[in-house]
């Protein structure tokens, strides 16, 4: 199955992983099983989030943008904007994978 990333832009920096939606927001991905490669959020200079990244299984990139659409944060308006891009795991659990 091929990855993909997911970057939700301008995060909103009030939300935290101790509210709701914040732990909505991680319930989601986790919901993805065995299919969520890594997730983590994009700091400023300041240590804030100013964006998350999520990269994870899909059958295609039409489902992977789904799921960003689908996605709590999004879906609530509270990121400015997502994008989802084709990964190659080139390294995953110390494990490395050549390109090609």
């Amino acid at each position: 199955m091929p990855a993909f990333v997911v970057i939700f832009d301008d995060d909103d920096p009030a939300v935290t992983v101790s509210d709701a939606l914040g732990q909505a927001h991680v319930a989601y991905f986790l919901a993805l099983g065995e299919r969520a490669i890594l997730g983590g959020a994009m700091l400023n200079d300041e240590g804030g989030a100013k964006a998350r990244l999520l990269v994870g299984d899909f059958p295609s990139i039409e489902e992977a943008r789904a799921f960003a659409a689908n996605e709590p944060l999004a879906a609530a308006g509270r990121v400015k904007g997502w994008r989802v891009e084709p990964f190659f795991v080139a390294q995953e659990r110390g494990v490395h994978t050549p390109a090609g």
